[in-house]
């Protein structure tokens, strides 16, 4: 059973998640939902032990009988797969969104084009943004 007791998240001070708590039993599902940039992918660093270093954690997590998170990663057993919307880091949110566009879309209209595509997923004015500063659910808009 994967058990993760009283964790709180924070980033610069300000708590992501207070006293979470919850267990997955072997063979079951559990579903973590929430909006972009509410900590879902910072619960999973902390879970393997990958916290970048702007987070701060409080809690345990507890793989059967053993407790993890006081392990160093290569020792917890615990992997996660995310999903990788490959965006290329050299280009701008806009300039990776033009990529996908067909090449009879010229000038303006492709600008456009990204702007209406942006703002549909809720991200409106994210163009010029360096594709690092978003969560991992806005990459995957």
């Amino acid at each position: 059973m994967l058990t993760v007791n009283h964790l709180t998240l924070s980033v610069r001070r300000q708590p992501l998640l207070r006293e979470v708590a919850f267990s997955v039993a072997p063979g079951e599902v559990l579903t973590l939902m929430g909006p972009s940039g509410s900590g879902k992918s910072t619960l999973f660093a902390w879970m393997i032990g990958a916290l970048s270093g702007d987070f701060r954690a409080r809690g345990e997590l507890w793989l059967n009988e053993r407790r993890c998170d006081t392990l160093p990663t290569e020792h917890r057993r615990i992997g996660i797969l995310f999903q990788d919307p490959l965006l290329f880091d050299h280009f701008s949110v806009g300039q990776n969104l033009q990529l996908a566009l067909p090449e009879n879309v010229r000038g303006e209209a492709r600008k456009t084009a990204v702007e209406e595509a942006l703002s549909r997923a809720g991200l409106a004015g994210f163009a010029p943004r360096d594709p690092a500063t978003l969560s991992g659910g806005q990459r995957r808009g």
